[in-house]
């Protein structure tokens, strides 16, 4: 394997840290404590990144080891925020954290540790820009967290936080979007372009004749997306949510992402319009009674599979289309749903440890409040 060229992965972990901050860009209100907890739950997962890099020593150079971390942290912190949403601040934490490092060193070294990756060897799937890491993974614990209790002990905002739903009626889906909220979702947006753009060059390790191209469909993925949110929205008479735009980023990222590198003009266009188109009418349209993070998330999936096999059938040099011979359309839905049981079972676990901390918190505090 190739050296990678260290500047190239400080300046690509330095870019997509900054995906969390697109995150946060949307929300009109977010209390400290939230934001705090769930950056720590990211140092938890990059801690676990560096760690497990370190003690396998598997690669020649350790510098990528930068970048992975970097985007354990992003994805975990943005975990934490959304689970944040139905938990509470502790809870949410403490399974972000848990999780991140239990499951992302484990999918980034299966999907961009080595070359072919491991993902490649075992399954003949391809994701050479780590979608299952950056989404699937993700996307899956947060359809977790929708069926976990949203509290551990019913009626208490202790162990969730003063910024809790519990102390909100009305979901963001349902509210009017505030003042300048068009303004935050475009800065939003291009955050998320740029932490995309540099987390898809940066997998490469090393600048090449392909990291322009990899940039190019990166932006035109995310911007692609976009526009078919708004479309699917538009067409299925839906009300567009705040934000509604960055999920549509999300996805476009999410379908270009396994291949980019190896997708052409025509590939790039059926993988993020058909991709994001999937993945927008899911959201769109499951059930109103739904947990409204269940939408996104379930979307985010659907957007990573159909993608994952466009680009099985039409990406350059080793597709249906290239070679009469494909990696497999079904191979490439089955990463994506070995990722997302991996990611689920260990949210799962994770969640259940963080009611036993939040329970013994609230222990803890009844104690100091009846001696007090």
């Amino acid at each position: 394997m190739a050296t990678a060229d260290p500047m190239l992965q400080v300046v690509c972990a330095a870019l997509v840290l900054v995906l969390p901050v697109a995150a946060l860009a949307i929300a009109a209100r977010l209390h400290p404590r939230r934001v705090g907890a769930a950056a720590a739950a990211g140092a938890v997962a990059a801690t676990a990144v560096l760690t497990m890099d370190v003690l396998l020593a598997l690669r020649a150079d350790l510098t990528p080891a930068l970048l992975d971390a970097a985007a354990a942290a992003a994805v975990s912190t943005i975990v934490a925020l959304l689970a944040a949403q139905r938990l509470g601040i502790l809870r949410a934490t403490v399974l972000a954290a848990l999780w991140g490092a239990a499951v992302l060193p484990l999918v980034l070294l299966a999907t961009v540790g080595s070359v072919p990756s491991a993902v490649q060897r075992a399954l003949g799937a391809v994701d050479a820009g780590g979608a299952l890491a950056t989404h699937a993974a993700g996307a899956a614990a947060l359809v977790v967290v929708t069926v976990l209790p949203r509290s551990f002990s019913a009626g208490r905002s202790s162990a969730v936080g003063s910024d809790s739903p519990t102390a909100r009626t009305p979901t963001a889906s349902a509210q009017a979007a505030p003042r300048g909220q068009s303004g935050r979702t475009a800065v939003a947006v291009v955050l998320l372009g740029l932490a995309a753009v540099a987390w898809m060059v940066g997998v490469d390790r090393v600048v090449s004749e392909a990291s322009g191209r990899l940039a190019a469909n990166a932006a035109v993925g995310i911007l692609i997306g976009a526009l078919m949110w708004l479309t699917v929205a538009r067409l299925s008479g839906r009300r567009l949510p705040a934000g509604g735009a960055l999920l549509g980023a999300a996805l476009g990222w999410a379908a270009v992402g396994s291949g980019g590198a190896f997708l052409g003009p025509v590939a790039l266009g059926s993988a993020a319009v058909l991709g994001s188109a999937a993945g927008a009418m899911v959201a769109l349209r499951l059930p109103p009674t739904a947990v409204p993070l269940r939408r996104p998330a379930v979307g985010v999936l659907i957007t990573v599979a159909v993608g994952g096999v466009i680009t099985s059938l039409l990406a350059d040099g080793f597709s249906l289309a290239a070679t009469g011979a494909t990696i497999g359309s079904l191979t490439q839905t089955i990463a994506v749903l070995i990722v997302a049981l991996l990611s689920g079972l260990a949210a799962a676990v994770a969640g259940a440890a963080a009611a036993g901390v939040a329970a013994l918190a609230g222990m803890v505090e009844r104690r100091s409040a009846s001696s007090g």
